[in-house]
Protein backbone atom coordinates (compact mmCIF):
# COMPACT_ATOMS: atom_id res chain seq x y z
CA UNK A 1 0.00 0.00 0.00
CA UNK A 2 2.91 2.24 0.89
CA UNK A 3 4.13 1.92 -2.88
CA UNK A 4 0.80 3.09 -4.05
CA UNK A 5 0.63 6.51 -1.86
CA UNK A 6 4.33 7.45 -3.00
CA UNK A 7 3.00 6.92 -6.66
CA UNK A 8 -0.04 8.88 -5.87
CA UNK A 9 1.61 11.51 -3.91
CA UNK A 10 4.36 11.98 -6.66
CA UNK A 11 1.75 12.40 -9.32
CA UNK A 12 0.31 15.35 -7.49
CA UNK A 13 3.09 16.80 -5.57
CA UNK A 14 4.56 18.98 -8.60
CA UNK A 15 1.01 20.57 -9.13
CA UNK A 16 0.93 23.94 -9.00
CA UNK A 17 -0.71 25.40 -5.83
CA UNK A 18 -0.38 22.31 -3.88
CA UNK A 19 0.38 23.42 -0.22
CA UNK A 20 0.48 19.90 1.45
CA UNK A 21 -0.79 16.61 0.84
CA UNK A 22 -1.81 13.81 3.66
CA UNK A 23 -2.51 10.25 2.98
CA UNK A 24 -4.20 7.92 4.85
CA UNK A 25 -3.87 3.97 3.84
CA UNK A 26 -5.04 0.84 5.19
CA UNK A 27 -5.74 -2.44 3.84
CA UNK A 28 -8.01 -1.99 0.87
CA UNK A 29 -8.02 1.79 1.64
CA UNK A 30 -6.57 4.83 0.70
CA UNK A 31 -7.69 8.61 1.50
CA UNK A 32 -5.10 11.56 -0.01
CA UNK A 33 -6.12 14.81 0.99
CA UNK A 34 -4.68 17.87 -1.28
CA UNK A 35 -4.52 21.32 0.20
CA UNK A 36 -4.50 23.92 -2.16
CA UNK A 37 -3.93 27.69 -2.17
CA UNK A 38 -6.66 29.61 -1.61
CA UNK A 39 -6.23 31.55 -5.20
CA UNK A 40 -7.28 30.06 -7.79
CA UNK A 41 -9.83 28.07 -9.57
CA UNK A 42 -11.04 25.02 -7.64
CA UNK A 43 -12.66 23.33 -10.90
CA UNK A 44 -9.08 24.23 -12.99
CA UNK A 45 -7.72 22.27 -9.76
CA UNK A 46 -9.57 19.68 -9.22
CA UNK A 47 -9.24 18.84 -13.40
CA UNK A 48 -5.59 18.94 -12.63
CA UNK A 49 -5.71 16.40 -10.12
CA UNK A 50 -7.80 14.26 -12.14
CA UNK A 51 -5.63 13.93 -15.32
CA UNK A 52 -2.56 13.31 -12.58
CA UNK A 53 -4.22 10.88 -10.98
CA UNK A 54 -5.22 9.10 -14.53
CA UNK A 55 -1.68 8.73 -15.33
CA UNK A 56 -0.65 7.12 -12.21
CA UNK A 57 -0.30 3.72 -12.21
CA UNK A 58 -2.71 1.70 -9.97
CA UNK A 59 -2.74 -1.62 -9.29
CA UNK A 60 -4.51 -3.81 -11.55
CA UNK A 61 -7.79 -4.51 -9.07
CA UNK A 62 -8.17 -0.74 -8.02
CA UNK A 63 -11.18 1.31 -8.63
CA UNK A 64 -10.93 4.66 -10.25
CA UNK A 65 -9.71 7.45 -7.66
CA UNK A 66 -12.43 10.04 -6.91
CA UNK A 67 -11.73 13.26 -6.93
CA UNK A 68 -13.94 15.71 -4.91
CA UNK A 69 -14.00 19.56 -3.24
CA UNK A 70 -14.09 19.48 0.79
CA UNK A 71 -15.77 22.22 2.47
CA UNK A 72 -13.29 24.67 3.43
CA UNK A 73 -14.15 23.93 6.96
CA UNK A 74 -12.97 20.62 7.00
CA UNK A 75 -10.41 19.30 8.69
CA UNK A 76 -8.15 16.40 7.97
CA UNK A 77 -8.76 13.31 10.20
CA UNK A 78 -6.11 12.87 12.73
CA UNK A 79 -5.13 9.22 12.57
CA UNK A 80 -2.49 7.90 14.60
CA UNK A 81 -1.21 4.12 14.13
CA UNK A 82 -2.13 1.58 15.54
CA UNK A 83 -0.46 -1.85 15.35
CA UNK A 84 -2.22 -4.97 14.62
CA UNK A 85 -0.69 -8.31 13.78
CA UNK A 86 0.03 -9.60 10.21
CA UNK A 87 1.32 -12.76 8.76
CA UNK A 88 4.16 -12.03 6.52
CA UNK A 89 5.41 -14.27 4.15
CA UNK A 90 8.65 -13.95 2.54
CA UNK A 91 9.16 -16.00 -0.50
CA UNK A 92 12.62 -17.68 -0.86
CA UNK A 93 13.01 -17.30 -4.65
CA UNK A 94 16.27 -19.03 -4.86
CA UNK A 95 15.23 -21.99 -3.10
CA UNK A 96 11.87 -22.26 -4.94
CA UNK A 97 13.85 -22.41 -8.09
CA UNK A 98 16.47 -24.90 -6.42
CA UNK A 99 13.34 -27.09 -5.91
CA UNK A 100 12.01 -26.98 -9.27
CA UNK A 101 8.74 -25.00 -7.98
CA UNK A 102 6.85 -22.68 -10.06
CA UNK A 103 6.76 -19.32 -8.39
CA UNK A 104 2.86 -18.85 -9.40
CA UNK A 105 2.19 -22.18 -8.01
CA UNK A 106 3.18 -20.82 -4.38
CA UNK A 107 1.65 -17.80 -4.70
CA UNK A 108 -1.83 -19.43 -6.02
CA UNK A 109 -1.37 -22.19 -3.03
CA UNK A 110 -0.67 -19.06 -0.57
CA UNK A 111 -4.12 -17.07 -1.89
CA UNK A 112 -6.33 -19.95 -1.70
CA UNK A 113 -5.10 -20.19 2.02
CA UNK A 114 -5.58 -16.66 2.80
CA UNK A 115 -9.55 -16.19 1.97
CA UNK A 116 -12.35 -16.65 4.45
CA UNK A 117 -12.80 -15.99 7.68
CA UNK A 118 -11.02 -17.56 9.73
CA UNK A 119 -8.46 -16.74 12.87
CA UNK A 120 -4.90 -15.25 12.03
CA UNK A 121 -3.96 -19.04 14.01
CA UNK A 122 -6.06 -21.22 11.78
CA UNK A 123 -4.69 -18.91 8.52
CA UNK A 124 -0.72 -20.00 9.89
CA UNK A 125 -1.46 -23.19 10.94
CA UNK A 126 -2.78 -23.54 7.03
CA UNK A 127 0.09 -21.95 5.29
CA UNK A 128 2.09 -24.02 7.60
CA UNK A 129 0.90 -27.21 6.25
CA UNK A 130 1.14 -26.22 2.25
CA UNK A 131 3.09 -28.97 0.64
CA UNK A 132 3.99 -29.08 -2.83
CA UNK A 133 6.05 -32.07 -5.10
CA UNK A 134 8.44 -31.14 -6.52
CA UNK A 135 10.03 -32.26 -10.31
CA UNK A 136 11.90 -35.62 -8.28
CA UNK A 137 8.87 -35.84 -6.64
CA UNK A 138 9.94 -34.71 -3.17
CA UNK A 139 7.33 -33.35 -0.48
CA UNK A 140 8.54 -29.77 -0.08
CA UNK A 141 6.72 -27.56 2.54
CA UNK A 142 5.94 -23.84 2.42
CA UNK A 143 8.25 -23.41 4.83
CA UNK A 144 11.26 -24.48 3.28
CA UNK A 145 10.57 -21.98 0.39
CA UNK A 146 9.48 -18.85 2.49
CA UNK A 147 10.20 -17.53 6.00
CA UNK A 148 6.94 -17.82 7.65
CA UNK A 149 6.13 -14.87 10.52
CA UNK A 150 3.52 -12.99 12.46
CA UNK A 151 4.64 -8.79 12.96
CA UNK A 152 3.36 -6.32 14.37
CA UNK A 153 2.64 -3.98 11.62
CA UNK A 154 0.85 -0.47 11.89
CA UNK A 155 -3.26 -0.63 10.53
CA UNK A 156 -2.75 2.69 8.93
CA UNK A 157 -0.06 4.70 7.81
CA UNK A 158 -0.32 8.52 7.50
CA UNK A 159 1.96 10.15 5.07
CA UNK A 160 2.53 13.64 5.04
CA UNK A 161 4.24 16.39 2.72
CA UNK A 162 5.71 18.53 3.24
CA UNK A 163 6.97 16.61 6.49
CA UNK A 164 5.97 18.17 9.56
CA UNK A 165 9.10 18.77 12.06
Amino acid sequence: METLVLRIEFQLIGLPGVDSITSISSIGSLETYVLVAQEGDIDEMITRVEEELSNAELPFAATAPTVEPLPSTTSIPAVSPTDIYCIVVDLDLEAIARYGISHSKVVSAMQEQAGGSASDMSRLKSLRAIHFSNIGNRTVSLEELAEIRVEKQPSHVVTRWPTED
